[in-house]
Formats: structure tokens, sequence, C-alpha cells
């Protein structure tokens, strides 16, 4: 057996060859941000639950780091140094806010509480989530638990003001409380007068409003390894350029920090986000590589090209279900006749090896190469090798695998790819990662799912009647679940606001950004 962990490249450890999954997605040479698969094994950590990495600041600023612990419920969220240490309730009056995990809170006070049927002035010092900073606004969430019922307040702030803005939950006084807000924005105004948002789209048009600043000031948007969204450039592994704004339809074009293209595409939306007409994705010299059509935010043809421009494949709907429209050798030429059968030869660069793609009536029903050895190795065939009880498999991941501290703190996350040849005795010969996070969560998956060499835990491939070996990708996603929709993993600021919170009595102005997926 051979646990080896590939080495990361420029492109965010994405380059990683032709292979298949477990779902029998096809992974066309990249792991890209639109890569879902349906079935996946978890390795969760939910923020509230248990103790997490953060840090709370006192009135004067003074910064504490240990641990934290809250939920929806618990209006004051606890602290301790360490898991070692006594625990403490952290208070609004002694603090001027807190961040965990991802999650930052400020102090507000003298704000409107809203409900349905009417608000209620609040004049204490009680937290409120930081979920957008626009240039001078900042937008707050405040949550009240009642006995019955959980009351959510959005509001907003300008530096320069004394007083919370809150968004009422009536349709007339909405309105009236967000053109002077948003009317700037002439798509958000519009929208707004027709009467397509309420108090609980606030997030949306804040992320809208924030990405028209972008815009205009030709800022782009940072993001990190894990693509949470920060504002820092030196924080960052990614950044996206908005290149055009027109009416509701947002075009970015994503690179590397080191200015390789990415991807690029039209967004109508953010929250949730809503793809629309045509995707790219580029290969490093920026010749395109993947194409997608979207439409009504649902894949209708993907294209796959050769480094060389041309055509490589053509797959109607999703790369899920395989149908393939029309495949192509490197100069062009059609592999597939007209009643959907052919055979198609595949050079894979990053893996230097030579798949053989089969085709019949459309279907992409076999992939296979010879390994060194001069062995037969499936991708694909006739029925593919499986787990045998992926439940079981993934209850005792649960409980044998925890979430790594320090990967918490750091706020990684991200889908691990375990190659695994599973030989016709249904033992595994050969593990190893083609798509990483971290030194540490990676060793873990492969001390775990090593227990496959050793204990027969797949039922073996089938291609013409006979067991074969087959080369098959599991995905394992460590994901870690907070209180707030938004990321807020930067907080610079805090201390750049000393002196206004100081004349003013204005709180910590933390961004708060949203995990992009695709």
């Amino acid at each position: 057996m051979v646990l080896k962990v590939y080495s990361q490249d420029a492109r965010g450890n994405s380059r990683i060859g032709f292979y298949f999954d477990i779902n029998n997605n096809l992974l066309p040479g990249y792991c890209d941000q639109d890569f879902d698969p349906k079935e996946q094994f978890f390795v969760k950590f939910t923020i509230g639950e248990k103790y997490t990495p953060g840090y709370f600041y006192s009135k004067d600023l003074k910064r504490t780091s240990g641990l934290l612990k809250y939920s929806q419920d618990l209006a004051r969220p606890t602290f301790k140094s360490d898991k070692y240490s006594e625990v403490r309730e952290i208070l609004p009056n002694e603090c001027s806010g807190y961040v965990i995990g991802t999650d930052s809170f400020g102090i507000i006070t003298n704000f409107n509480v809203e409900r349905t049927l009417g608000g209620f002035k609040s004049n204490r010092r009680e937290f409120a989530e930081v979920i957008e900073n626009v240039g001078n606004l900042v937008f707050y969430k405040h949550t009240r638990v009642g006995m019955n019922n959980i009351v959510y307040t959005y509001l907003v702030k300008a530096d320069t003001a004394e007083e919370y803005i809150s968004f009422p939950r009536t349709a007339n006084k909405f309105k009236e409380t967000c053109l002077p807000v948003f009317g700037e924005f002439t798509t958000i105004k519009e929208q707004i007068e027709q009467g397509k948002y309420n108090a609980d789209d606030i997030p949306i048009m804040a992320k809208m409003l924030k990405y028209k600043w972008n815009f205009d000031h030709k800022e782009r948007i940072y993001y990190t390894s894990s693509w949470d969204e920060v504002d820092e450039a030196e924080k960052s592994c990614y950044y996206a350029v908005i290149e055009s704004i027109k009416d509701s339809i947002f075009h970015l074009n994503y690179f590397t920090n080191n200015d390789l293209p990415l991807y690029e595409g039209n967004y109508s939306s953010f929250y949730p986000e809503k793809k629309t007409g045509e995707f790219n994705w580029f290969y490093p010299d920026g010749k395109i590589r993947k194409t997608i059509l979207y439409q009504n935010n649902t894949a209708q043809l993907m294209t796959l090209f050769y480094p060389n421009g041309n055509k490589q494949a053509e797959y109607y709907t999703d790369y899920i279900n395989t149908f393939v429209k029309q495949a192509y050798n490197i100069n062009g030429e059609k592999l597939i006749d007209s009643t959907g059968n052919g055979i198609q030869l595949v050079y894979d660069s990053i893996t230097n090896r030579q798949l053989t793609f089969e085709f019949t009536r459309h279907r992409l029903v076999s992939s296979s190469y010879i390994d060194q050895f001069g062995r037969k190795l499936f991708q694909r065939c006739e029925r593919n090798a499986e787990i045998i009880n992926s439940k079981q498999f993934q209850k005792q991941l649960s409980k044998k695998v925890e979430y790594p501290l320090n990967s918490i703190g750091k706020y990684e996350h991200g889908i691990v790819l375990v190659k695994c040849i599973v030989e016709p005795s249904g033992l595994v010969s050969d593990m190893r990662i083609i798509k990483g996070l971290n030194t540490e969560c990676d060793s873990l998956v492969l001390a775990y799912f090593s227990i496959m060499t050793k204990e027969k835990t797949w039922t073996p491939a089938i291609a013409a009647k006979q067991k074969v070996i087959q080369e098959i990708v599991i995905p394992v996603d460590f994901a870690i679940s907070g209180f707030s929709r938004y990321s807020t993993n930067y907080n610079y600021f805090w201390m750049q606001n000393n002196m206004l919170m100081q004349q003013n009595m204005m709180q910590p102005q933390i961004p708060a950004n949203l995990r992009t997926t695709f």
C-alpha cells in the first residue's frame, strides 16, 4: 500500500487529473468550484455546539483569546482560556464584541426590535451579529429569543450617524426605510418599489450593495484557500474582479493571487447563488478548458476543451448523468456515430496516462487505462465498486475522526479527494490523496481509510461478468457550519476604529463575509 499526499500547486490544489468518484461524477482534470457530489463522507463541526477558538474585546479594546461557546438561544456566550479552565459568561456590559469561529458580534444599543405586529425600543447593550460592511455602512442582525418564537431584526448604521436604523417588517414602512439606504443602486431601488424584497432579504440586498460599491471603486473581492471572502489581500489565495453590472446581472472574473485565470460568469443573485448564461473555466495559459451553459441556475450543456483549444466532448445537462452529445479527438474529428456509439482516447497530461472512454447510446459506459504493471484498471465500468455499508462507515467516521481544532481556528474547510484502487478481492491495494485540505486533515483521512486495505470494505467492480480492478475517488467533506450564513474571518476593523469608537461610542466594525460555493 502506498499512502501519498499530492503536492499543492498554484491553482489552489485543484489540478488532479481525470478521475471518477463514487457518484460516477467525471472529474475532468481539475476539481473546480462547481464540484458538488451527491454522496460523500463528512467530518463536521458546528460552531456553538462545542467550544471553538475565538476571542472577545474589552471596552478598551483589549483582546482576550481562548475558547467560546454559544447558540442561537444563548444571549450570553461562555468563555474559557483553554479546555481545562473555568467557564465564565461574556456580558455585553463588559465588552465591545466577540468573535467565535468566523462569526463576529458587536454591541448595539438604543435600537428598535422589529416584529410583524410592531416593534419596541431596546435601551440595553446587546450583542448583534455583523453581517456586512459596505463603505461607511455596517449591517447587523439582532436575535431576540421570546417565550414562543425567535425575532430577527436587521439594522444598519453609518459611521457618522448616532442611531441605528432598524428595517421594519410591514411592507410600506420597509420600503420607506430601505430607499434612503439602497436607493442609489437603481436595480435594488426598482425591486424595492415593486415590493420584491422584505426584511429577511436584507443580507441579499447588503451583499449586492457591497458588490456595487466594489465595482464603483474598482475594488477586488478576496478569498481564502477555502473560498471564504476576506478584505485583506495578504490573507487571500484568490480574488475576483466585477467586470460589469447590467440590470441585476453581475459578471465576475476569478483569478489566483498570482493572476492565473480560474473562471468567469454571470450571477443574478448571490443568496441563494444563481448562475445564468455561460460560465467559462480556464487553463493557466488563459485558454478555455470547460464551459457550462446555465438556464434558471441549472446546467444545460457542458463542453470540455483540449489544451490546443479544440473541443474534447459535449455533455448534456451535467456530468453526473454523463450523457454525451459528441466526443472529439485532439484534431477536432468527431468520434461518436449517429447511434451514440464510439471510442475516445484521452491523454491525461496531469497523471501522464492515456484513458480509453467507451460510449454506447450517448452514455459513457466505460473508462479505463493500462497501469505501470500492464494491468487494465477501470475508472468506470458495467458495475462500479461500492462501499458495502456506507452509512455504517460514515457513522464510524463521525465517531473516530474529530475535526482538528487548529483547522477550525483557521476556518479551513473543503473537500478532500481520496483515490482508491479496489482489487477484485474487495480490498484496497493503493490509497492516496489527490486533493488535500491540510496536513492534519489529510493525515486523519488516510489513517481512518487505511482500514480498507485490511478489511473487505468494498464490493468489487464487474466488467464482462468478471470482477475487475477499479480506480475510484471518495470525496470527504470537512464541513464547518456556524450560527451565521456569513463568514467573518478577518477583524482588522476592530483596531482601525479604535479612536472613532471611543469618540462616538461606536462599536467594532468587523466585515462579514459569505463562503462562496459553486
